[in-house]
């Protein structure tokens, strides 16, 4: 059975692998698009900068009124040039690149620069307490998976002190035909019990820790739920597999939440682009897509082990 195991996940690390160099190869061109569109800014921004230094100069050398005016003149001339080139840049980026890029990767996948994913959905997932009110979500990659809407989203939740971060990731959701019966969460197991699962915090019902007999999964997750025996039918040893693998892949903390018709995932630190600046480092096929293509191959896998 174990050497079964590992055959498949080396079947699938081969396969992953054989996507991302075809991937990679479709990806090129948009990076070449990106780094001639960079350098022409760059260098208009540059030839403006410099016009605006010589006429500065000449105004000091010639002595002509109050040195002062010329230096704000100047100085305000090369901000607007370089704010507006930097705007065009990230037009182009998001309107252009970041479609072509995952367009890339196949599958149907198609992006937006805004996200559908709300707040209100953030908060009813129930993983995070100490949501404040500054919410951001944006760019929403989305797909399908044997007939399963799947959805990446890019989302920046505040904490409730000015300071404070509830959470910064990916959130991944995907939609089902029919509502999970009541409310299971799997939470990182060094965060104890989830806050609220005693039904006497804010508007959290209450949740039960439901035993799955992996002791493997369970040294890593804690499972709540509202309805005990359904937990243990919804969270199959093929889901809790993939959710395993998935955590030793991003190394970093992962969060489910099944509520109503979606299951959501809360993959924290990870981005869905890279970001390219004016002046920054050329943009790559490795740094553009980053960890996506991992991100949608666990989306799919996810949505499949749960649509069994």
């Amino acid at each position: 059975m174990g050497l079964a195991a590992s055959v498949s996940r080396t079947g699938r690390r081969d396969a992953v692998s054989s996507l991302e160099t075809s991937m990679l190869a479709k990806v090129q061109p948009v990076c070449n698009f990106v780094n001639a569109e960079a350098a022409r800014l760059r260098h208009q921004t540059i030839a403006i900068g410099t016009f605006a230094l010589g006429g500065l100069l000449l105004c000091l050398f010639m002595g002509i009124g109050d040195p002062r005016i010329p230096l704000v003149v100047s100085a305000g001339v090369f901000a607007v040039c370089f704010l507006r080139a930097r705007a065009e840049f990230a037009s182009s980026y998001t309107n252009i690149a970041a479609k072509r890029i995952v367009s890339a990767l196949g599958r149907g996948l198609a992006y937006r620069s805004a996200s559908s994913l709300t707040r209100q959905q953030f908060v009813a997932m129930d993983l995070f307490s100490g949501v404040g009110e500054r919410w951001n979500s944006r760019d929403e990659i989305g797909g399908r998976m044997r007939g399963v809407r799947y959805s990446l989203h890019q989302v920046h939740a505040a904490g409730l002190d000015r300071k404070s971060v509830a959470f910064g990731g990916v959130v991944i959701k995907i939609d089902f035909d029919d509502p999970f019966p009541g409310h299971i969460v799997v939470i990182p197991d060094h965060d104890g019990q989830l806050p609220g699962s005693n039904g006497t915090a804010g508007s959290r019902v209450k949740k039960d820790l439901v035993m799955l007999k992996n002791p493997a999964f369970e040294r890593k997750f804690s499972v709540y739920a509202t309805d005990y025996y359904e937990a243990r039918r919804l969270v199959t040893p093929s889901v809790m597999e993939c959710v395993m693998e998935a955590a030793a892949t991003f190394r970093t903390d992962l969060r489910l939440a099944f509520v109503q018709k979606s299951l959501f995932v809360a993959v924290t630190g990870d981005a869905l682009r890279a970001e390219a600046a004016l002046f920054g480092s050329p943009l790559t096929p490795h740094a553009a897509v980053g960890r996506l293509l991992v991100l949608v191959a666990f989306a799919e896998r996810l949505a499949n082990s749960v649509a069994g």
